[in-house]
């Protein structure tokens, strides 16, 4: 089977059918640190650190173009905890991201955040998170103590919430991965061990 590599050059402005009064150019010019792609890859987003923001670019699978435009945008102005945020994790296609903060003097001082990147709303997490992920059917997996946690999300009038589908406990281990095909991989050592669950 082979690869199949696309180039896609980000546009330093806004999509033209955005009405927008002003054109600006995603992170103000500033380097971009991370770019993630959506599970399903239907959106893009891309964070700098030194702006302390992410924007969101919608990908139109049949019309291929060598740009893509930004449709939202979060920055710290609009949420505080961006002032925090060291990396982009994940975006999902719901358009939702996953940012991991760092803070000294914390019981937790990594620590993973939900936003919704179009409403700039911030989702509690619990404190604690080893991984997270987005999965393909758009709900969200994480790892907190030995417990792997599945929240899906559904919109209750006009509001969207996410809530625990399920929880699953697992056996003692030293590094974990979840991966968006909804995959888990955990690292055991007595006796060492990979094991993988689906």
């Amino acid at each position: 089977m082979s690869e199949i590599e696309y180039c896609v050059e980000i546009s330093e402005k806004n999509n033209e059918n955005n009405s927008k009064a002003e054109q600006v150019a995603p992170h103000c010019g500033r380097s971009i640190q991370t770019i993630v792609c959506s599970t399903n890859f239907e959106y893009v987003a891309t964070f700098s650190q030194e702006g302390k923001d992410v924007f969101g670019y919608p990908v139109d699978k049949d019309k291929i173009s060598a740009r893509l435009y930004y449709d939202h945008s979060v920055n710290s102005n609009d949420n505080e905890i961006l002032n925090d945020a060291f990396d982009l994790i994940a975006v999902s296609d719901c358009k939702h991201i996953i940012v991991e903060t760092y803070k000294k003097n914390d019981k937790f001082p990594r620590d993973f955040k939900l936003i919704d990147i179009v409403t700039k709303k911030l989702y509690g997490l619990v404190e604690g998170i080893q991984t997270i992920n987005f999965l393909e059917d758009g709900n969200v997996a994480f790892i907190e103590g030995e417990l792997l946690h599945i929240y899906s999300k559904s919109k209750v009038q006009d509001e969207i919430r996410w809530t625990c589908k399920n929880k699953i406990e697992l056996a003692s281990f030293i590094k974990c991965f979840i991966f968006p095909k909804g995959k888990l991989l955990l690292v055991t050592n007595i006796p060492f061990m990979i094991t993988q669950f689906d």
